[in-house]
């Protein structure tokens, strides 16, 4: 299988990279927020936008790295769960726009508040979207896509 390693000293160049991004992107939501734009991709070209996209960017890709790493150092051996959680990944992460909007559909007449029903969603959603992603790839042909 594909392996992950990363010498100790580019993993904390990722934790330090991943940190600061997050503390850029705070800033320019709070500049942004205290100057009454909530929105902070605001329509045309601003410092904004051209300061939170690569920010966003490269701290998504820096944290995913370290993360992995981190779980490949912690949990070195896969377990029968993570094999069976990885071998459906794929295929979950390619149908969970649809599966998490009809689970969200099924539970839009529940009387919760927001929160509550994100709650609630995503207590069945994540799941959800594992089984079906797995029994995706246990459809005849499926296996050389996922």
């Amino acid at each position: 299988g594909w392996n992950l390693f990363l010498p100790p000293r580019l993993r904390r160049a990722l934790a330090v990279t991943t940190a600061v991004g997050m503390l850029g992107i705070m800033a320019v939501s709070f500049v942004m927020g205290s100057r009454g734009e909530e929105d902070l991709m605001v329509s045309g070209p601003h410092w904004s936008t051209a300061v939170f996209a690569p920010l966003y960017g490269f701290t998504s890709v820096a944290f995913t790295l370290w993360f992995v790493a981190a779980y490949r150092d912690r949990w070195p051996d896969a377990g029968p769960l993570t094999r069976w959680a990885g071998r459906a990944s794929y295929a979950a992460y390619v149908g969970h726009p649809l599966w998490l909007t009809l689970t969200m559909m099924v539970f839009r007449p529940v009387p919760l508040p927001a929160v509550g029903k994100f709650v609630v969603v995503s207590i069945v959603a994540v799941p959800l979207c594992f089984l079906l992603g797995w029994l995706t790839t246990r459809l005849p042909g499926a296996r050389r896509v996922f």
